[in-house]
């Protein structure tokens, strides 16, 4: 078993909270304890997303996911709901673009029966082909249908315009195709291959105990070796620009902007982040007084960015009335124009600055949150920069650090767009600022 502090950081960096042992499987669990909590948050996560299936395997990811809660020989997945409502905490899971994750919350004393129930649900899962048919007919009409939260269903449509047929624009629901015809043994076989030590982290934080935790790890995992996950290449250079409408029967419209950004390990992320908050995150931004708070034309509209293993993703979204389509997108458009020709003041950057450096400090003081960042790190084995020097990190960035990224990702060339509800034809004709291509 390999162990390593967390408290011998890296040369020129300060000692980072955690805890972090590699045992001989190759599954590392990492740790931070929290002083002042009384409750443990923890997470099986793996590396096990829609950008990291092959063709073959579209949709896998999430479908074992679905099936973990549906239990194991020990237990049913009443048996642990009833568990968890018992200890009084919570458990869920999730997947995504990379990583599925299944995590639980209880109060400190009851994490050994907590661990032991996700720990036999993470291994041990029936995957029998009675659920398999249930959650097969329910992705199947996901699939066909989309996504009833219009939102969701306008960022599915946004990757697929913005990547075209690159793995980060697969969704996570799969192919058609796949998820018709695979059986209960392929399942079976994908859980191995993927939920294997070498490609899981276990990740807690609050009132735990490094050393109990590393026992209970080892008393519970299943040691398989670890299949070649396929590794998305990196995003082209040359964006796509595309657009894509679709209707909806809701009275309010989803419209999005996006274009290709930064991989997570990109230096000029921390400058993306200051840049987002000028353009778009918090209420004095420049596309919330605009649009919002000086012209009252959505319901909501901010900027967005995310960064994943072989590129990234920055973009806007705005929440409207249909018939304030033509003025929304018009403002945007010279929102993103203004981020060339005028400069960002001093004043923008320094509140900017501030925002951003009490978000990072609030969400590493919450306990899931800092969990989450746990995994991020060791499971994609990123830098752990503490609070103090993400914080003087942000510090750092100058004016021509965000006029540099500006330049570069938020060209009005760049941006593809898609519409979900309203009219197909208003749409189209508002996005003549953008760029007249996405108009035609």
């Amino acid at each position: 078993m390999t162990r390593v502090a967390g408290a011998a950081a890296s040369a020129g960096r300060r000692p980072v909270p955690y805890r972090l042992t590699e045992l001989d499987s190759g599954l590392r669990v990492v740790t931070e304890h929290m002083d002042s909590a009384r409750s443990v948050s923890f997470a099986f996560s793996v590396v096990a997303g829609s950008a990291n299936e092959s063709d073959s395997e579209a949709g896998l990811s999430r479908l074992v996911e679905r099936l973990l809660r549906h239990g194991t020989e020990r237990r049913t997945m009443s048996d642990v709901d009833e568990l968890f409502d018992g200890l009084g905490g919570q458990m869920d899971s999730d997947s995504g673009t990379e990583t599925t994750s299944i995590y639980a919350w209880v109060i400190d004393e009851r994490l050994p029966e907590a661990f032991d129930a996700v720990a036999d649900l993470v291994w041990h899962p029936l995957l029998s082909t009675e659920a398999l048919d249930r959650e097969r007919k329910r992705t199947l009409r996901l699939i066909e249908f989309g996504d009833a939260d219009d939102e969701a269903f306008a960022r599915d449509l946004l990757r697929v315009a913005v990547f075209g047929d690159h793995p980060l624009a697969r969704t996570d629901v799969g192919t058609t195709e796949v998820i018709e015809r695979v059986s209960a043994e392929e399942l079976h076989a994908f859980h191995s291959a993927r939920y294997a030590p070498r490609n899981m982290v276990v990740a807690a934080t609050g009132n735990v105990d490094h050393d109990a935790l590393v026992e209970m790890v080892e008393k519970t995992q299943v040691e398989r070796p670890a299949a070649a996950i396929p590794e998305a290449p990196a995003v082209p250079t040359a964006p796509l620009v595309r657009s894509a409408f679709r209707s909806s029967k809701g009275d309010r419209m989803q419209i999005m902007l996006g274009a290709p950004g930064i991989a997570r390990d990109d230096p000029r992320r921390i400058a993306l982040w200051v840049l987002d908050s000028i353009l778009g995150a918090p209420s004095s931004s420049r596309l919330f007084r605009e649009v919002r708070a000086r012209r009252g034309l959505a319901y909501a509209i901010r900027s967005f960015q995310a960064q994943f293993r072989a590129g990234g993703l920055v973009g806007v979204h705005g929440q409207i009335r249909p018939r304030n389509v033509t003025a929304v997108i018009a403002a945007i458009a010279a929102e993103l124009h203004k981020l060339h020709t005028t400069p960002i003041t001093a004043d923008e950057l320094r509140c900017a600055k501030e925002s951003l450096k009490v978000k990072i400090v609030l969400d590493r003081e919450a306990p899931v949150r800092r969990l989450g960042h746990l995994n991020s790190v060791v499971l994609h084995q990123l830098p752990e920069h503490g609070v103090d020097d993400l914080t003087e990190a942000v510090e750092a960035i100058t004016l021509d650090d965000i006029q540099g990224v500006a330049d570069e990702l938020f060209a009005l060339e760049r941006f593809s767009a898609v519409a979900v509800g309203g009219r197909e034809a208003s749409f189209r004709k508002a996005l003549a600022p953008i760029s007249e291509a996405l108009a035609a």
